[in-house]
């Protein structure tokens, strides 16, 4: 963690470009004399804009550097803010046209897309490059205010941001490595899916490549009400925490007094700067304050320099250690000689996560490494820390991350990677309950039998709820766990009962006639609170199904059409007990993926035939994923349907416009590679492979078993009378033990 003491701060957005046609009444000169006004304050920080849209970026970086010399002559530090997220000259040049959400914010397209790739990625690395070793520059920071509209953001919006914020952060530690990172934010709940601020915002500042928590607010806004969350983002994964702006209006009574209570607040809580807004020490309006600046023209303008010099305190020195090392200098010293425990530690400080945000995996093929950072990297890997085949380890729910290839989990010793995303290697599963009818939730730590002596710990009483009507019950079957309990029917923070969650796999009875629509999801009652079935407007988020026994259910047919067209196919693999999976399983490592056996249906054709969707448009199936990241290379396309992830694998020439789309059954997906010679295509629900077979209409299904007849090499392996016809086949675990004749 890095260490950064109290030093005093404030906000110049324009200080960059005082004199240039972003401010036109300013002139270059105004920047000395702010400062000139600053100094007795003893304000160490200012924070500024770096871009101007207007200016090329060669140009904006000369701006910043001038800007930085000039605060270095004063004895101060900058933090470079690269862009504005809203609607103002501020933003990077070329990405204009993004700017079209309210007040002006970021569209969302700009994350779907990558476009920051284009224009806001190079600047900022130029700009890191350029700026990396001046005295003056004491943090980036990645924007200003950045949010997700529409709000509530989904999980896939907040995944796109996410991505942005690692690739941006990466690029400017690697440019410039001994310099702080931070986003610029208002808090994570701005960019997070909805409900979810502690859990995104911890999986966000988990980033490696981020060193500071960044907080805003106003007298005015309601946002200090998500300060508390976020300062506990902040200590779950133990970095420093700042107030970026704070302010009120000029109508706010006692406006100094406020300024006081607030940087005494932050002063004796632990942030290393609170820094008010827009400060101008102009006599008149030049344009670079509002309503709610700290300058001579808003009302106690004297009161509250009064105010912030009585915080003000000398800056002491931040030592910024390279971000791709474990602890810097640590396993150098000759003085210790066993430093794992010691990196460990330090590398992954202790951290709480709520239940309902925990998953648990089994390790399936280990040893599995720890390592500080989601990254395959020699100076990642904590030496001597192990996970062995067989061992249970909590996760965090909201960390998983895909970089390098692989599929990372955060626990307490570090980060381990669950599962390549290029090949079929998987070191762990989630563990999925065993499915039993639902028993209530029991606090180990209290003695059950009546026999029982001592006295029984304190604990808090579940909330009162009128006992649900359970006379007619239907059960439900969670396969996106875990699945949170709250006392009525709505996503408020303050319904959720602490401690109370069903895990992937578990069923619940709830009662039959309690479903209830509201806050954009369906609803139903069981004996322990209410939980969610789905969302209604976004068909990936399900989390709970009706269960009937079995997971493909019978009769639940998807597709119109073949993906590929019968009349050019040239040989098909059935799922599971194949001949071919027995011959080949460990050299194709279906051992280590899908249990021995073969996970989907493989549509063979040379090269080059077109692959289409083939789903009903009644499927609602809308595209989550294009890309070569996954498994199933040269590239995959994911669609949900409902509960199903249907995976179309090795395709060459994929339709990129197709993410977040609604696709029909003629919707184009790529063609078949000239390489792997054939389209894979796999569904899933939950942790499970199931059949695809059983979801095609039955002319198909007969069309397919009359040119394909499975048999020899396209036949089943022999297992007894079981598991040897195209529809009598098991549901897979992904990463689960062997099965079937190879795994007797």
């Amino acid at each position: 963690m890095v260490q950064i003491a109290w030093r005093t701060g404030v906000n110049m957005r324009e200080f960059a470009y005082y004199g240039t046609e972003a401010v036109k009444f300013t002139n270059a000169g105004l920047q000395k004399r702010q400062l000139d006004q600053l100094q007795p304050l003893q304000v160490k920080l200012v924070r500024f804009y770096a871009s101007f849209a207007q200016l090329t970026p060669s140009q904006c970086i000369q701006r910043v550097k001038t800007a930085l010399d000039l605060l270095h002559q004063a004895d101060m530090q900058g933090i470079v803010c690269l862009c504005d997220a809203l609607s103002s000259p501020f933003v990077t040049r070329g990405d204009d046209d993004y700017h079209r959400g309210p007040g002006g914010q970021i569209v969302k397209a700009y994350w779907y897309e990558k476009a920051y790739t284009r224009n806001f990625l190079p600047f900022a690395t130029s700009m890191a490059d350029a700026l990396k070793d001046h005295p003056a520059l004491f943090m980036f920071e990645l924007g200003n205010e950045y949010a997700i509209h529409p709000q509530p953001a989904s999980g896939e919006d907040g995944q796109a941001f996410l991505e942005f914020a690692q690739a941006a952060s990466e690029a400017l530690k690697n440019a410039a490595p001994h310099t702080l990172v931070s986003t610029g934010l208002v808090n994570s709940n701005h960019v997070a899916p909805a409900g979810q601020q502690k859990a995104f915002g911890t999986r966000l500042y988990g980033l490696a490549s981020l060193d500071a928590v960044s907080i805003h607010y106003y007298a005015d806004d309601g946002e200090k009400g998500y300060v508390p969350t976020e300062v506990s983002v902040a200590e779950a994964v133990g970095k420093p925490y700042y107030i970026g702006e704070f302010g009120a209006p000029e109508h706010w009574q006692d406006r100094a007094g406020w300024y006081r209570d607030q940087l005494q607040e932050w002063f004796n809580n632990g942030a290393f700067t609170a820094m008010p807004w827009a400060f101008d020490s102009s006599p008149s309006d030049v344009g670079v304050s509002d309503t709610k600046s700290f300058s001579p023209i808003r009302p106690q303008y004297n009161e509250i320099r009064n105010v912030v010099q009585s915080f003000g305190r000398p800056a002491i020195a931040v030592i910024v250690p390279d971000w791709k090392a474990a602890v810097p200098g640590l396993l150098k010293s000759p003085s210790v000689e066993d430093n794992t425990k010691r990196v460990a530690s330090i590398a992954s400080p202790t951290l709480e996560w709520p239940p309902e945000v925990i998953k648990v995996f089994v390790i399936t093929d280990g040893p599995v490494s720890v390592r500080t950072q989601p990254r395959r990297v020699p100076e990642t890997l904590i030496k001597g820390l192990l996970l062995n085949t067989g061992q249970r380890i909590e996760m965090d729910g909201m960390s998983r991350i895909e970089t390098d290839g692989y599929v990372w989990w955060r626990h307490k010793d570090g980060w381990s990677a669950e599962k390549s995303l290029t090949t079929s290697e998987v070191n762990m599963v989630e563990e999925v309950s065993t499915p039993q009818p639902m028993q209530p939730i029991i606090d180990a730590s209290i003695p059950t039998s009546s026999t029982a002596t001592g006295t029984m710990p304190a604990m808090t009483p579940p909330p009162k709820l009128d006992a649900p009507d359970l006379t007619t019950t239907k059960t439900l079957r969670v396969i996106d766990g875990p699945v949170v309990v709250r006392d009525a029917p709505t996503r408020e923070p303050r319904a959720l009962i602490k401690g109370k969650s069903f895990r992937t796999g578990q069923r619940i009875e709830v009662d039959a006639n309690s479903r209830t629509e509201a806050e954009d999801y369906v609803w139903w009652r069981h004996k322990d609170g209410w939980s969610a079935e789905r969302s209604l407007s976004d068909p990936a988020q399900v989390f709970m199904i009706e269960d009937t026994g079995s997971t493909a259910v019978t009769g639940n047919v998807m597709f119109e059409r073949l993906p590929l067209d019968l009349s050019v196919m040239q040989w098909f693999y059935y799922y599971g007990n194949t001949e071919f999976a027995f011959k080949f399983g460990t050299s194709k490592s279906y051992d280590a993926y899908s249990q021995g056996l073969h996970g989907g249906l493989d549509f063979g054709h040379p090269g080059g035939a077109p692959i289409v969707a083939g789903l009903s448009a009644s499927a609602q199936g809308k595209c989550t994923y294009v890309g070569n990241q996954r498994k199933f290379p040269p590239n995959r396309v994911d669609i949900q349907v409902g509960p199903y992830l249907l995976i179309y694998g090795h395709v060459a020439n994929p339709n990129f416009n197709l993410q977040g789309q609604l696709v029909g059954p003629d919707t184009p997906i790529g063609v078949i590679d000239g390489e792997m010679r054939h389209m894979h295509l796999e569904i899933r629900l939950g942790g499970k492979i199931v059949n695809p077979l059983p979801f095609f209409p039955k002319p198909l299904e007969d069309a397919v078993l009359a040119k394909f007849p499975p048999r020899g090499e396209f036949g089943f392996h022999s297992f007894g009378g079981k598991w040897e016809a195209p529809f009598d086949q098991p549901d897979i675990d992904v990463g689960g033990v062997v099965k079937g004749p190879r795994g007797k």
